[in-house]
Parts: C-alpha cells; sequence; structure tokens
C-alpha cells in the first residue's frame, strides 16, 4: 500500500521538482557562459580597435594591450596579443607578436617566443 502511495503521488511530484531544478541548473551554466563569451568578445573588440587605431605604434600598442587583456585581474583569461603584419611594426622585422601569457604569479607576462625565428 506504501509502495503504491509513493509510486503514484510522489514519485511525479519528486521527479517533476528534480525536473525543474535540473533545468534551473542548466539555465544558470548557461547564462554564466553567456558572460563569459560576452567579455571575451569585449577584449577582443577592444584589442582590434587598439591595434587599428594604433597599428605602426609599437610603443602604444604595448602599454595599452596589457590593460585590455588583463580585464581587471581576470584569471580566466590567460593571456592575448597582437600579430601585426610582417614588417608593420619595425620595418626589417618579420615576426613581431606582442604576446602576453599569465604566469605562475597570476601576472601577465610579455612573451617572445614566436618572434625567435629559431
Amino acid at each position: 500500500m506504501i509502495y503504491s502511495v509513493m509510486q503514484l503521488l510522489a514519485l511525479p511530484i519528486i521527479q517533476h521538482e528534480m525536473e525543474i531544478e535540473t533545468q534551473l541548473r542548466v539555465n544558470s551554466s548557461a547564462n554564466e557562459l553567456k558572460v563569459a563569451l560576452a567579455r571575451g568578445e569585449a577584449v577582443t573588440q577592444a584589442l582590434a580597435a587598439l591595434a587599428e587605431q594604433a597599428s605602426s605604434n609599437k610603443a602604444l600598442l604595448v602599454e595599452q594591450a596589457p590593460g585590455i587583456i588583463n580585464q581587471f585581474g581576470n584569471q580566466d583569461i590567460a593571456g592575448g596579443g597582437l600579430w601585426p603584419e610582417p614588417g608593420a611594426l619595425s620595418p626589417s622585422v618579420q615576426r613581431d607578436s606582442l604576446f602576453w601569457a599569465r604566469g605562475n604569479t597570476g601576472q601577465l607576462e610579455m612573451l617572445q617566443d614566436y618572434n625567435d625565428p629559431a
């Protein structure tokens, strides 16, 4: 008797509540992803605008890009940078990328690995 009551009355209610709770978790996760993607899009757009406005001014790019990439210390951003066309920043330099990666301390550090022709 108790088993029948549980199966007919309680189980459907419990299942429905679990479905609602699961859907709420999924929606929350989806919203968190949307926010993170929007932030990434904003960083990309800001870097693109900087690169367009200061396309030949390496000093300005080096000064401004890390602040855009860092996003107030957002540890979700591992790094970022700019890869100008060969000779764009320095006429005789083929590889003159500007890339920052988050180091062990959590701070952005400029890397030159890509620029090494070896």
